[in-house]
């Protein structure tokens, strides 16, 4: 699976939710597993927030130049907003045209406060899933 916009970067053994759902309409995988439907969300499924390779890139080259000696900053990444599986799967669903998703089970939300990261003179997360 590539996830650089150019094509550079490529995912032997993937884990993460949305190459995956890419790969069963690409016939490299038969379906993808939900892990559960029953959470206290608005529609029942888990809450990741999804960062795009192209950020987590500028992050680092922003941070890179924003050194300071003797200066210690550790933050998390993010947009500072999940996504709801279900709205993955709608968007995957919307752009494909394939049905990829059999329901399992797994954590309710799991996504980074990005607050510090936004304090930074030079990161913005700029690749985010548009809701519509």
């Amino acid at each position: 699976m590539r996830a650089d916009p150019q094509g550079k970067a490529s995912h032997e053994l993937e884990t993460y939710l949305i190459p995956n759902l890419l790969a069963v309409p690409a016939d490299r995988r038969p379906s993808v597993d939900v892990y559960g439907t029953d959470y206290p969300t608005p529609d029942g499924t888990a809450a990741r927030d999804y960062l795009h390779v192209v950020d987590l890139g500028d992050a680092h080259l922003a941070a890179l130049q924003a050194v300071q000696p003797g200066q210690d900053d550790i933050v998390n990444l993010g947009t500072g907003a999940g996504y709801f599986v279900q709205e993955v799967l709608d968007a995957c669903r919307e752009v494909t045209g394939h049905l990829v998703s059999r329901v399992v089970s797994d954590l309710t939300a799991w996504f980074w406060d990005n607050g510090v990261c936004l304090l930074l003179p030079r990161y913005r997360c700029v690749e985010v899933m548009s809701r519509s």
